[in-house]
Order: structure tokens, then C-alpha cells, then sequence
């Protein structure tokens, strides 16, 4: 019986290379003809800064940091600021209001202040 398994056992080891090659091949490859046309930064332009994954964040200052390099080379200039003032705006819009956990502890939390004060001026 292990004389059995041992066979099968390296067949299936050798075949995940070849596995992993067809999975690699079926992904077509996109390569932005300059720096600037990175999807992570059509994405930051379209979409967002907030809009950007945790993962996807290095690779914008990467990109962004090229992008800039290369249009200097080509005597252009390029500035993301407006990007990050509308992310800035968006989340000061956001933060405007109080919502969720926040209102609920201000509520209990100004609820006790008043009782806490009330019973003791009017003792």
C-alpha cells in the first residue's frame, strides 16, 4: 500500500508547478505605456484617495512618486494635491456629523453628567 502512495504522492507534488504555470498564463499582463497610467492612479483620479485598499496605498505613493519623476523628465508638471484636498474634504463632511457608537456614548455620556449635577445642586 505505501509503495502505491509514494507514486501518487510525487506525481501530485510535480504537477502543482505546472498548475500554477496555466493559472499564471490565463492572467493577461497589463503594462501601462508611462508611469502615469497606472491603474492605482486612474483609480486615486476617478474614484479617490479613500477609495485606495490598505495594499494599494504604497503603491500609489510609488506610482504617484514616478509619475511625478517622469513628467519632469518630460518638462511637465504634475501635482496630486488636489487629491489629497478632496480626500480632506470628504472626510471632514464625514466627520460633521455624529453617528453610530459616537452619538450613542455622547448621549449616556452627557445623560449621566446631568443627572450626576442635578442630584447634587438639589440636595
Amino acid at each position: 500500500m505505501l509503495i502505491l502512495i509514494k507514486p501518487i504522492f510525487i506525481v501530485l507534488i510535480l504537477s502543482f508547478p505546472l498548475l500554477s504555470q496555466e493559472a499564471q498564463t490565463d492572467k493577461p499582463e497589463v503594462i501601462p505605456s508611462t508611469h502615469c497610467e497606472h491603474p492605482v492612479l486612474q483609480k486615486a483620479l476617478i474614484q479617490g484617495l479613500n477609495s485606495l485598499s490598505p495594499v494599494e496605498i504604497p503603491q500609489y505613493w510609488l506610482k504617484s512618486w514616478q509619475c511625478k519623476q517622469y513628467a519632469k523628465k518630460m518638462g511637465k508638471e504634475i501635482d496630486f494635491k488636489t487629491l489629497y484636498e478632496q480626500k480632506e474634504l470628504e472626510n471632514y463632511r464625514e466627520a460633521e456629523e455624529i453617528s453610530g457608537i459616537g452619538s450613542s456614548c455622547a448621549i449616556v455620556i452627557s445623560i449621566i453628567l446631568f443627572y450626576s449635577y442635578y442630584g447634587y445642586f438639589m440636595r
